[in-house]
């Protein structure tokens, strides 16, 4: 039998009592009206969209069980659970759908800059056409991501997307690549485009999962590698769901790292939906520490005309918890009393990660991720020569360049495939080595002079500085350092050479399949 939600069209007085009373040790609850800016409601997240599901979603039973809902005889905003009366078959003919809740950590006290991020999840209620977002956040020079859990169409799966780079250089590289698993990942154009993995995770209600975000640089690739790992904390299994090549060099991640809540198919509108999380820890970029998380911020949406229904969210000692659900008025509307933001402090309930997030994606290490060599050039003219002289000519004088010549060694490689990345003051070239395109060297221009990373330990490199006129006089020499750190230093007067067309340069050094040795006149 259909049941009338419950009226909360309480007097000022008697909303801030019960408010007063559900207040709990570390809980601050934010009272706004609907005469406040909009601003004020709204709550950032990494990718600021109340995004549609990339998962279609079927238009199957939409209803839930009215009796499994729990009912409250004293009910009231803040007490751990859903205080409403729910209809399953409450009309909507508008399709809209329940509210989403926001969970954003509060990152004051951190570098902002993560190679790690930790949630722990539990839902009680699990309705169709949720998706719980875990994380958002966004890729360091690169483009926005985000990871969770969904029922979709009655289907337990797990997602890992990111949005296409829009800072990348090569139109090749705007999408993250997926390397596990031994799949081509989906793409989706709704709302911006990018690719998502979205595949079958048999997770399930009741049970705790921790998901883990990790970045990290791979030795075979040039590019930052970002996994998503699922744990069962009931059973202790890890699982590798998924992991791309984002194609950005030396990334991490950024952002809010937040979280939602939403209902993506108005179908199950009148389904309640919950969520329970805790144990928040974010890694710090560049190091190996994880850093506890318990303070956030818990919000509802107040900007979208697509929503209705009730909401609740709070926190006990342990976790922050939220409910939603579609079944009546749109409570933002009609309950403008209701605390529509909330900042919450929590305890951890669990240490962070004690795991060797290692796996073997089967790749051979075809480049280093750091250089073989590095080669610094450094000059300073000297005053003897006629500046102005020269200018006439149409000459400029201090014109100079190191020109780096590569070639065959125990690889091929084709020179007519050579291209280059522009990145600031570097330029990271790339061409075929026995048919697979390879980082080669780099090259950057700075106010100390000329910097060459040597990549490759199966070329052969020649390396020489050259000035547009020949009588400059210059002391100019190249520091040079392997990858053990040996260093050496060689200077352009005890290097000098004459070119078959009269011209003078300085010859640096020939490095061929990994070894240094003197420029190779050929």
């Amino acid at each position: 039998m259909k049941r009338k939600i419950c009226s909360l069209l309480l007097s000022s007085v008697m909303t801030l009592s019960l408010l007063a009373g559900c207040s709990g040790q570390g809980v601050s609850i934010e009272l706004q009206n609907d005469n406040e800016e909009k601003a004020d409601d709204e709550v950032e997240t990494s990718n600021d969209t109340d995004s549609e599901s990339e998962t279609e979603s079927n238009s199957g039973d939409s209803s839930s069980q009215a009796d499994d809902t729990e009912t409250f005889e004293e009910s009231s905003f803040g007490t751990e659970g859903y205080p409403y009366d729910i209809d399953p078959s409450d009309p909507n003919p508008e399709d809209r759908m329940a509210h989403n809740i926001y969970l954003n950590p509060d990152l004051s006290n951190t570098s902002k800059a993560f190679s790690a991020f930790c949630i722990d999840f539990k839902t009680s209620d699990d309705a169709n056409s949720t998706y719980w977002s875990l994380c958002n956040w966004n890729m360091h020079n690169g483009s926005g991501a985000y990871a969770g859990l969904q029922n979709a169409s009655n289907k337990k799966v797990a997602v890992l997307s990111f949005w296409k780079n829009e800072h990348a250089t090569d139109s090749d590289k705007e999408l993250a690549t997926l390397v596990y698993p031994d799949d081509t990942a989906d793409t989706f154009d709704n709302e911006g485009s990018g690719v998502k993995w979205i595949r079958d995770y048999s997770w399930e209600k009741d049970h705790w999962y921790r998901m883990v975000i990790r970045a990290f640089d791979p030795e075979w690739s040039d590019g930052t590698v970002v996994e998503e790992w699922i744990q069962d904390k009931e059973r202790g299994e890890w699982t590798l769901y998924a992991a791309y090549d984002t194609h950005i060099k030396d990334s991490y991640l950024e952002g809010n790292m937040s979280f939602f809540m939403e209902n993506f198919n108005s179908n199950d509108c009148n389904e309640l939906r919950s969520m329970k999380l805790n144990n928040i820890y974010v890694m710090e970029y560049g190091t190996d520490t994880w850093t506890a998380i318990d303070t956030a911020t818990l919000s509802i949406d107040t900007e979208w005309d697509n929503k209705k229904g009730g909401y609740n969210f709070g926190a006990t000692d342990e976790y922050f918890w939220g409910y939603t659900c579609g079944s009546g008025d749109d409570f933002v509307k009609t309950q403008a009393s209701l605390p529509k933001k909330g900042n919450y402090t929590i305890k951890m309930s669990d240490s962070a990660p004690d795991f060797d997030f290692v796996h073997d994606y089967g790749f051979e290490t075809t480049v280093s991720s750091e250089p073989l060599y590095r080669i610094h050039v450094n000059w300073t003219y000297f005053d003897n020569y006629e500046e102005d002289t020269w200018r006439e000519m149409g000459v400029e004088p201090y014109e100079n360049d190191v020109y780096v010549d590569v070639s065959d060694g125990s690889s091929t490689i084709d020179i007519t495939s050579l291209r280059c990345e522009t990145f600031e003051n570097t330029d990271t070239y790339y061409a075929l080595v026995n048919g697979t395109e390879e980082k080669i060297y780099s090259h950057t221009v700075s106010e100390e002079g000329y910097g060459i990373h040597i990549f490759r330990d199966d070329l052969t490199y020649n390396i020489s500085w050259q000035t547009s006129t020949n009588t400059i006089d210059t002391d100019c020499y190249a520091e040079i350092w392997d990858a053990n750190d040996n260093y050496e230093v060689r200077t352009r007067d005890d290097y000098l050479a004459r070119s078959y067309t009269g011209a003078w340069y300085f010859a640096i050094c020939s490095i061929k399949n990994g070894v240094l040795g003197e420029f190779d006149y050929y």
